[in-house]
């Protein structure tokens, strides 16, 4: 699986509450980067433009899903996914996101390359 030239906030979200799907048991924060490096979103893509480290973006998605009722937190620094609060289709969503991001990229004309870059059908001019 090729790595993302760079993950959107929405597929962001859909990353980590798919990973804490996947485990079906409480991950902490450092086991839920680990398993994002396992889909192939790396700590850069995690990152995006912000200057912030791949964890505490991490723990601003989770504290965010925490205030909504999507997560509970189980003790510090370690969550777990509440499904019962997920319609099955943003559970879907969620186990599929990888999917539904190299399907947006590649509809956006962007696919990623082997170096992790954009690449574009647009020609030199």
């Amino acid at each position: 699986m090729a790595p993302l030239p760079h993950v959107r906030n929405i597929d962001r979200r859909r990353a980590v509450l798919g990973a804490l799907l996947r485990s079906a048991r409480p991950l902490s924060v450092r086991e839920l980067l680990a398993a994002l490096r396992a889909e192939g979103m790396d700590g850069r893509r995690v990152q995006g433009l912000s200057q912030r480290p791949p964890g505490k973006i991490i723990v601003d998605v989770l504290r965010h899903q925490l205030a909504i009722g999507r997560v509970r937190r189980v003790r510090r620094a370690t969550y777990e996914v509440l499904p019962d609060q997920l319609s099955r289709s943003m559970r879907w969503r969620c186990l599929h996101w990888r999917q539904l991001c190299d399907a947006w990229w590649e509809a956006h004309g962007a696919l990623p390359t082997a170096a992790g870059e954009q690449s574009s059908d647009a020609e030199d001019v």
